[in-house]
């Protein structure tokens, strides 16, 4: 953290649980409906 404030970066700190702000969450969200649509055997 000293280095980045060293150097002017400003860090931003975001909810460790928070699937609403997470792109992976969504993407792996759109995986499994996707998967369960499509392939109702594998879920």
């Amino acid at each position: 953290m000293e280095d980045m404030s060293h150097r002017l970066i400003q860090p931003i700190f975001w909810p460790a649980n928070s699937p609403d702000i997470n792109p992976v969450e969504a993407a792996c969200n759109r995986m499994k409906d996707y998967i369960q649509r499509h392939h109702p055997n594998l879920g």
